[in-house]
């Protein structure tokens, strides 16, 4: 979890917020408003990302695992890295890292996705 949150939330979110307040400037400025826009625009693009990277297709490019796709987990796991942004942007990285780890140590124990919703 440690590891995901740092690449997603760290190193992406960061990355698209920074092009798409670039490229979203001139509809909303540089202000705070300019950066509430640009990383809500980011956040989407980074959680279909992160959802991507837990399947088979994806993850087996870099060694074994992954999950093959369903659509309901996926939706899921974009919601969830939605989640994680919105908690990285107002607590910071550790505490999304935190939130990450405990919802997976659950899921490990044998909670299902639904008991979150």
């Amino acid at each position: 979890a440690a590891w995901e949150e740092l690449l997603f939330r760290v190193v992406l979110l960061a990355l698209g917020a920074r092009v798409a307040a670039r490229y979203l400037a001139p509809l909303a400025g540089t202000g705070r408003a300019g950066r509430a826009l640009a990383w809500s625009t980011a956040m989407v693009p980074v959680a279909l990302l992160f959802a991507a990277s837990h399947l088979s297709a994806v993850n087996g490019l870099f060694g074994r695992g992954g999950e093959h796709f369903d659509a309901a987990l996926f939706a899921w796991r974009t919601l969830s890295g939605i989640l994680l942004a919105v908690l990285y942007a107002w607590r910071g990285v550790g505490v999304a890292a935190w939130c990450h780890a405990t919802v997976n140590a659950l899921l490990l124990i044998g909670a299902s996705p639904g008991v979150f919703l």
